[in-house]
């Protein structure tokens, strides 16, 4: 995947999403503000798996992923 956006280059998942992203490589986004490759707002749902995310970038925060400081978990240690 390859774009450019406000908030999330790539995608942006809503503010209650519930969205499953599997075997993607997201990479040469920009994004104005927020998530480069992915802004996750922070009542929405992002599972993200055998996923690469690289050289992405964004004018305030989160070049690979921005994801709210309250919503986050990861089951195994990412690879951004």
């Amino acid at each position: 995947m390859t774009g450019t956006g406000e908030d999330g280059g790539a995608i942006f998942n809503g503010t209650t999403a519930n969205t499953v992203v599997i075997d993607c490589i997201i990479q040469n986004n920009i994004a104005d503000q927020w998530g480069g490759g992915i802004a996750n707002n922070e009542n929405a749902k992002l599972d993200v798996q055998n996923t690469i995310i690289r050289n992405n970038r964004a004018g305030v925060l989160g070049g690979g992923l921005d994801q709210p400081q309250r919503n986050r978990h990861c089951d195994q240690q990412p690879h951004l």
